[in-house]
């Protein structure tokens, strides 16, 4: 609701710009579980009034734009993955190099474990 209030304030963003709201860890909804559904419509009333041209997305969202598809993902990977590691680091002992190794690491295994798959019923 506070969102719808302030953009109720830019008359001009809220005609001309498109927006995409993606649920977070934290919003209501029926699983933590990814991938995770758009709002409830009963949850995003005044904001569907407010925005006009707002599409609610489910997370993650893939959005194409002209010739990309960009993927928008709201969760804490980073603590998730922390949280399942068999040998947990310690901050305090951790060199900066082989903590920046270790980010690097993360990051490869999420690209290379990634893939969206549409969810299209097929005949």
């Amino acid at each position: 609701d506070k969102l719808a209030e302030l953009v109720r304030e830019f008359p001009r963003l809220r005609q001309e710009a498109r927006w995409v709201i993606v649920p977070g860890p934290g919003d209501p909804g029926v699983s933590s579980a990814l991938p995770r559904p758009p709002l409830m419509p009963s949850l995003t009333e005044s904001l569907r009034v407010a925005l006009p041209r707002a599409t609610f997305a489910s997370n993650p969202a893939r959005v194409r734009y002209r010739s990309q598809d960009l993927v928008f993902m709201r969760e804490d990977l980073q603590s998730r993955m922390r949280r399942n590691c068999i040998l947990p680091p310690t901050e305090i002992e951790d060199a900066p190099a082989e903590k920046a190794a270790r980010e690097r690491a993360r990051a490869k295994a999420l690209a290379r474990e990634a893939r969206l798959e549409r969810n299209e019923a097929r005949a």
